[in-house]
């Protein structure tokens, strides 16, 4: 195998297996809850505390692969990733447990930087990095597809803590993966000039790198609503029973993955990202009207594959996209983006959660299409600003093409 193909290699399984984690503890939260004998409003409660670490581990990751480079960076989050789930299949007491599943946001926060700033290294042209970074995520929603079906029998068969065990064992053998493919820290491929400007304490932020982190917290939004919000408004309001409301989410998920895939290997080699962008918006736009004016099963269906198709490749399209608009390349950069997405899941379930409780559980649904039109403006903003304003220095690391 060569170096790009080792890397790419390496990124991909750690999509593959990290994309689990979150869809492994909402399969067994139930009894989660019944070995420790408490609600299970508690243990969604606790969890919570593996998006703070997250967060903790998105905000330092950038810092941490500047000193040690990329791939050391991903073979630390995969030694914590081992210890972390190790210590969740033991059952330890609950204090135990909520220390691991912070230990294990932090786990996950330095990895998936990690694996972000080792495809935007290793791809210098802006078609080529966008689409490879739509397939990593096509690979992290493959993950959250396979390790709950794997973790049901698991569950059903042994107990909650054997689906930790295999993830333990899934994260083993990752290591040894990253260990046997010895693969140099030449993926950080910043030239000396502009590793001269990080150490002269240049700030990598402008107003179009602010403006896509802004533009990231409003996707995450639009895709918690979907998470938390599709489900009450179709069995309560319009008495979609539970079952055949299951099935319409399976869909959405189905559909964010064959797209990601479709883009990555196709659609994205060929589009600009602000024309996909673009498009994508305007197709969730149509989706989210689409859905709110539905009353049949089926139109329901048709426009949450409409909104899957927008959805699927907005993240990994924007995270490209912003990285280009950086001073000059850094995993910082990185780091602040994929931050900016996880504080865009905060701010969607205290928001959504806040309209959602003292107005309706239709109105969280309503600002979606109008977030989708701020990425549109905000996208606008951007290009006008690198075509005429130029407060951003140019990124001679990233070349587009036409």
């Amino acid at each position: 195998m060569t170096f790009k193909q080792k890397c790419l290699t390496l990124c991909f399984l750690s999509a593959l297996i990290t994309g689990g984690f979150s869809a492994a503890i909402g399969l067994v939260s139930p009894q989660i809850s019944t070995y420790y004998n408490v609600d299970i409003s508690n243990i969604v409660y606790i969890d919570v505390l593996n998006i703070v670490g997250l967060l903790i581990g998105n905000f330092f990751s950038g810092r941490l692969i500047e000193k040690i480079n990329t791939h050391n960076t991903l073979c630390s989050a995969i030694a914590l990733g081992i210890i972390a789930e190790s210590l969740l299949a033991l059952g330890l007491p609950l204090s135990f447990y909520t220390a691991c599943s912070m230990l294990n946001g932090i786990s996950i926060g330095f990895l998936v930087p990690a694996v972000t700033q080792s495809i935007s290294d290793l791809h210098t042209i802006s078609r080529e990095k966008d689409s490879k970074l739509s397939l990593l995520n096509f690979f992290f929603s493959l993950g959250s597809v396979f390790v709950p079906i794997v973790g049901g029998y698991i569950t059903h068969y042994l107990s909650w803590r054997g689906v930790f065990a295999m993830l333990a064992i899934l994260y083993v053998f990752l290591l040894i993966c990253a260990l046997t493919f010895k693969i140099k820290p030449t993926c950080d491929n910043t030239p000396k000039s502009q590793q001269s400007q990080t150490k002269n304490n240049q700030s990598i932020f402008n107003l179009s790198l602010i403006l896509i982190g802004i533009a990231l917290v409003c996707y995450v939004y639009i895709e918690y609503v979907v998470s938390y919000w599709f489900s009450p408004y179709l069995q309560m309001d319009k008495h979609i029973s539970v079952i055949e409301t299951g099935k319409l989410l399976g869909i959405f998920g189905a559909s964010i993955a064959a797209v990601r895939l479709i883009a990555g290997l196709y659609l994205l080699k060929k589009i600009r990202a602000t024309n996909y962008i673009t498009l994508s918006c305007i197709t969730v736009f149509i989706g989210f009207l689409f859905f709110l004016n539905s009353s049949s099963y089926f139109s329901f269906m048709a426009s949450i594959i409409l909104i899957g198709c927008g959805c699927a490749s907005l993240f990994p399209t924007l995270l490209g996209y912003g990285i280009a608009q950086a001073n000059y390349q850094s995993p910082r950069a990185t780091s602040f983006l994929i931050t900016c997405g996880s504080i865009g899941g905060f701010v969607g379930l205290i928001m959504s959660g806040f309209l959602g409780q003292h107005v309706d559980k239709v109105t969280p649904i309503y600002v979606a299409p109008i977030l989708a039109f701020i990425i549109i403006a905000i996208i606008f903003v951007t290009v006008l600003n690198n075509r005429y304003g130029r407060l951003k220095a140019p990124n001679t690391n990233y070349k587009s093409t036409k």
